[in-house]
């Protein structure tokens, strides 16, 4: 085979342009030939992906799981030699775009494209948080000037150039500041006067004393906040979310609050009370390891962290995901409202970052050919193809 035959099936593949008999071709050739292997290891150190083992196993199993054509069916036979990496090639190869890959349990030959002419809506492009403070007064972060924002007490509020919050500082008394991230916003990342930093997701808010004073260090939060806590044994840090308390035990940890609440531990240890009927908590608690998950009252086990943590790291990151599920993310991150013009049950895992227009992130799905979306202002009508 042709050398540059093999980088022009890989450059269409990669820019959406391939047509359907180029896809088989090229996904044939992975078996083949080893060069091809080789332009996608290329292909995915330009873009920096390292797959993951979770994202293998997910990419292998979604391959599996597609209706293929017959003579493609031999090259994803589970007992034959090499068969996940081979599936993987030709799954990253087929559905890889620029930073992006996209799989889901469909018919590969459905073969439809689905024409939309969207209007859009840019990623957040700064941070529109705010800051409740003591006396009730409200700082608006992206209408101020960096530098000092406040003092409380004995404790300076000030804001860097690169846009996060730190509190800086002791008090002799318990002061609560709130901050407020809405809809439509940048995450925000602040420091608070014990060391410990926090990020805020869109849609999210996070109450807490400007100095943490007594025998705890206790914070509430609504939405969803990445905790990377200062340890301090004689002053326990608390998350309060929903009904449930979350108690550091030395840590790193995820708080996904939306709705049911998620606790996922990164690092180091920490310790979940869950409600009781008496509205209370239960002080016994379950201890996570990391890589372990409260998911409402039950304990999940080896979570996909990458996942988990896609906001931070400003991606989404879908697995298995249906598009009401998908659409809640999208909403908060975009601030737009989705309209369901009929039943859209198909299921996604798909990667892509967060700084894209929405019309980027809609026409991955819009390619599979199952639904199309329609954006008016602010409302996008998600509408299956029949």
């Amino acid at each position: 085979m042709n050398e540059e035959r093999i980088a022009y099936l890989v450059k269409c593949a990669v820019e959406r342009t391939a047509t359907a008999d180029e896809l088989t071709e090229l996904t044939l050739l992975i078996r083949e030939d080893e060069r091809v292997a080789k332009e996608i290891e290329s292909l995915l150190k330009v873009e920096k992906r390292d797959l993951s083992n979770q994202e293998i196993d997910a990419m292998a199993d979604a391959v599996l799981k597609m209706d293929r054509p017959a003579k493609l069916r031999y090259m994803f036979n589970p007992k034959a030699i090499g068969w996940k990496r081979i599936a993987v090639a030709a799954a990253v190869i087929v559905m890889l775009g620029v930073g992006v890959y996209l799989l889901s349990h469909v018919d590969t030959n459905r073969g439809r494209v689905v024409e939309s002419n969207h209007s859009d809506v840019n990623a957040p492009a700064t941070n529109r948080a705010m800051i409740t403070l003591a006396d009730g007064t409200k700082v608006y972060l992206d209408s101020v000037d960096n530098g000092k924002l406040a003092q409380q007490s004995d404790v300076t509020v000030t804001k860097t150039n690169d846009g996060k919050i730190i509190y800086a500082g002791n008090a002799s008394e318990i002061v609560y500041n709130t901050l407020s991230n809405p809809r439509g916003s940048k995450v925000i990342d602040m420091t608070l006067s014990d060391g410990t930093r926090v990020w805020l997701n869109a849609e999210s808010s996070i109450t807490y004393p400007v100095s943490f004073v007594g025998n705890e260090r206790k914070v509430t939060i609504t939405g969803e906040a990445y905790f990377e806590v200062t340890h301090n044994e004689k002053m326990p840090f608390r998350v309060s979310a929903n009904d449930v308390l979350i108690e550091d035990l030395g840590t790193e940890f995820n708080v996904n609050a939306y709705k049911a609440t998620i606790t996922t531990l990164i690092k180091g240890v920490v310790k979940v009370l869950l409600p009781t009927k008496d509205g209370g908590q239960d002080q016994k608690g379950i201890v996570l390891k990391p890589g372990q998950q409260i998911l409402g009252d039950k304990l999940v086990g080896e979570v996909d962290l990458e996942k988990v943590l896609a906001w931070k790291n400003n991606e989404f990151n879908f697995h298995d995901d249906n598009l009401e599920e998908i659409m809640d993310q999208l909403s908060r991150w975009y601030d737009i409202n989705p309209v369901f013009i009929g039943q859209a049950d198909t299921e996604y895992t798909g990667r892509i970052t967060r700084t894209v227009p929405i019309s980027q992130v809609l026409a991955m799905f819009e390619k599979l050919g199952y639904v199309k979306f329609e954006i008016n202002g602010k409302d996008v009508k998600i509408i299956p193809v029949k």
